[in-house]
């Protein structure tokens, strides 16, 4: 999973689960080798937008403008929970993109999500 905050931030090993209550469905992120915390959680909505994309043989998928709150720091007590009913106020929004090993574990997190999803872009940005 990967949380470009500035910088890339990125774990190599999180467990993702998408979880629903009612209407309200939830991407729920458990990362043991971030140093930035260890886990996190975010509302995932109808109007969200995905993209598929395969890069260095993983094949990935990019939670387009996503937004989230970061982890809790390792200091705060509460760091290790996360509120399934109460999901943290959304302070940031930025892509998050999600590889995986194969193209079948790809296709059943996008079964789970809400919203649309879209080819990525094979066209390179013009800066000048």
């Amino acid at each position: 999973m990967v949380v470009p905050i500035t910088k890339k931030w990125e774990s190599t090993r999180a467990r993702i689960q998408v979880v629903q209550h009612d209407k309200v469905i939830q991407l729920i992120a458990f990362l043991n080798d971030f140093h930035h915390g260890k886990c996190m959680n975010f509302v995932l909505k109808g109007t969200d937008v995905y993209e598929n994309f395969t890069r260095s043989g993983k094949f990935c998928i990019k939670l387009c403008d996503a937004k989230f709150a970061l982890p809790k720091t390792g200091d705060d007590p509460m760091s290790s929970f996360i509120c399934l009913d109460m999901p943290d106020f959304p302070s940031e929004n930025d892509d998050i993109s999600i590889g995986f090993d194969s193209e079948a574990d790809r296709a059943n997190l996008h079964a789970a999500l809400p919203g649309s999803s879209r080819e990525a872009s094979r066209m390179s940005s013009l800066r000048r």
